[in-house]
């Protein structure tokens, strides 16, 4: 149920299958060091969302995400922060 988001995991992953990250949603631009910005372009209540991403050297894809992220933010953020964990 993504499209592009699959492919930012994979390419976050050390091993193809798993990674771990942790998530800022935002209403505006911030500032967060060492993370990554997703800046939602277009949404749509049934529809998802579409992301820019920048921050993350060697991933120029934009992302889909499904509607799930509703249940899981509860909107879709204007921004996500991302950062990748150990």
């Amino acid at each position: 149920m993504v499209a592009g988001a699959d492919d930012l995991c994979a390419f976050l992953s050390n091993d193809g299958r798993e990674t771990r990250v942790n998530v800022i949603p935002a209403k505006k631009k911030e500032i967060h060091d060492g993370y990554a910005e997703l800046r939602r372009l277009g949404h749509s209540l049934t529809g998802g969302a579409h992301y820019e991403v920048k921050g993350i050297a060697g991933f120029t894809k934009k992302i889909w995400i499904c509607p799930v992220t509703l249940f899981v933010l509860g909107n879709y953020p204007a921004y996500i922060y991302l950062k990748k964990t150990v």
